[in-house]
């Protein structure tokens, strides 16, 4: 059984033991760090839990808040989450700090849709 959002939060905030038996195994781990973080971060978004994901990101954008895979990851969860003006204002972060960057567009693309669809509805 993977874990709850509320305990990756507070693994991730140091607030936990990071252990195998808090993250619902067995052994014992380090948390993950830098490259790896952000792919165990990508992985438990595309396993559906963009609240574990966005957990798991916080700490990586604390220390470095220009991270362009990060910024995108967590746009991506936000929009998923339903918190557009956050998730538009990390995916403009990225395309203004490395311009090229197409899946950022991409979501930034996305989050604009679902604004409009929240305006037409109200």
């Amino acid at each position: 059984m993977p874990p709850c959002p509320r305990r990756l939060l507070l693994l991730s905030l140091g607030l936990l033991p990071w252990t195998g038996a808090a993250m619902g195994q067995g052994t014992t781990e380090k948390p993950p760090t830098g490259k790896a973080a952000a792919d165990k971060a990508r992985e438990v978004l595309d396993g559906g839990d963009p609240a574990g994901a966005l957990a798991l990101l916080e700490p990586i954008l604390a220390k470095a808040p220009g991270d362009p895979n990060a910024l995108y990851l967590s746009s991506r969860a936000l929009l998923l989450l339903g918190r557009l003006t956050e998730a538009r204002a990390r995916a403009e972060k990225v395309i203004s700090e490395v311009g090229s960057y197409f899946v950022a567009w991409e979501t930034l693309i996305q989050i604009t849709q679902a604004q409009g669809d929240l305006k037409r509805r109200d």
